[in-house]
Formats: structure tokens, C-alpha cells, sequence
């Protein structure tokens, strides 16, 4: 049986750590592999595809605050480039969910 192999986008490293290990309890023999910024995801697809991709749609900026507009953007390349991946999102901000909704029901017309 092949390895699944899942990608976390996620930019606090003990958030992605936790996912990581989240993950291996339901599939052990998994491969995590994780990038802290949603802006380099597009170079990594290009040399394999994961099984799942699990995205956080809060990122920190420069000034401190917290924005997600990487993360939307992010979603918006994947759905384009890859619509048949396996996406999971999550944020710490419910609302920010319903862009992705729509985003959904746009990809499904």
C-alpha cells in the first residue's frame, strides 16, 4: 500500500505540528510535509501531488495583524489548477468560512 502524503499550509509551527500528528493518528504510516507560507504552495504542486491539503485561511502580515487573503488566494489558485485535490480548511474565525463556501458552489456549477 502506497504512503499518503498530506501538505500543511499552516504559519505557526506547532499549529502545523499538531495537524501533522492529528493526521498520523488516523493514517500512521503518512508523510507530513509543511510550508509556512501559502504563497510558495504553487512550486511545491508542481513536483507532487498530496493526497490531502490542509489549509489555514489566517495568516500573520508584516504588521502584525492577521489576514485571509493569502489563504483565499491560496484556495482560489488550487481550485483553478487543481480541482480534483483534497483540500481541508480551517480557521480560527468561523465567518472567514463563507468566502470558501461560495467558492465551492461556484466550482460545482
Amino acid at each position: 500500500m502506497e504512503h499518503l502524503r498530506f501538505l500543511i499550509v499552516e504559519d505557526h509551527p506547532e499549529m502545523a505540528r499538531n495537524n501533522c500528528e492529528w493526521l498520523q493518528k488516523t493514517y500512521p504510516e503518512a508523510h507530513c510535509e509543511t510550508i509556512e507560507n501559502p504563497q510558495l504552495v504553487g512550486e511545491k504542486l508542481k513536483k507532487f501531488t498530496p493526497d490531502l491539503v490542509v489549509v489555514d485561511l489566517l495568516y500573520g502580515q508584516n504588521s502584525g495583524e492577521q489576514s485571509a487573503e493569502p489563504g483565499l488566494n491560496l484556495l482560489r489558485y488550487i481550485f483553478g489548477e487543481y480541482p480534483g485535490l483534497n483540500i481541508m480548511v480551517y480557521s480560527s474565525e468561523p465567518l472567514l468560512l463563507s468566502p470558501v463556501s461560495e467558492m465551492i458552489s461556484h466550482r460545482s456549477e
